[in-house]
């Protein structure tokens, strides 16, 4: 048995794995041209997260996070538009915090941020501020 599951077997707290996704609200809201359908907006979601899932495989807080399907968290919070969303990206790698930004293509249109599975106290105090996607 893997080290994460025996702990969890026998009762102990183990690290809690967060991955995080943040959306753009300004491309649901609106009839603009540049706005998504709901399915589609969702897609932008799964990409994101998808992505990171696959180019941060090999570390060690996404092997706990996939090897623990049943109790996954995935927190999805939103953002008003592209330059804050792109203000996020910053702010994480600044921090050393693994994401990829999804640009939804052929568009070239950064819809969806998701980072890599990370443990929640590293990242509470730069999404803090962000509001949960509704």
């Amino acid at each position: 048995m893997e080290p994460e599951k025996i702990i969890r077997s026998i009762g102990m707290t183990s690290k809690k794995i967060v991955q995080y996704v943040i959306m753009r609200r300004d491309l649901i809201k609106t009839k603009k041209s540049q706005s998504f359908s709901t399915g589609a907006y969702i897609a932008q979601a799964c990409h994101a997260s998808t992505a990171a899932l696959h180019i941060f495989a090999s570390s060690e807080n996404t092997h706990i996070f996939l090897n623990d399907i049943e109790d996954m968290t995935v927190c999805v919070l939103g953002v008003e538009d592209k330059q804050e969303l792109e203000s996020i990206e910053r702010s994480l790698s600044a921090n050393g915090i693994p994401n990829h930004l999804w640009i939804e293509k052929p568009e070239i249109i950064p819809t969806a941020l998701a980072t890599a599975p990370v443990e929640k106290h590293e990242v509470g105090h730069l999404l803090s501020h962000l509001k949960l996607l509704r």
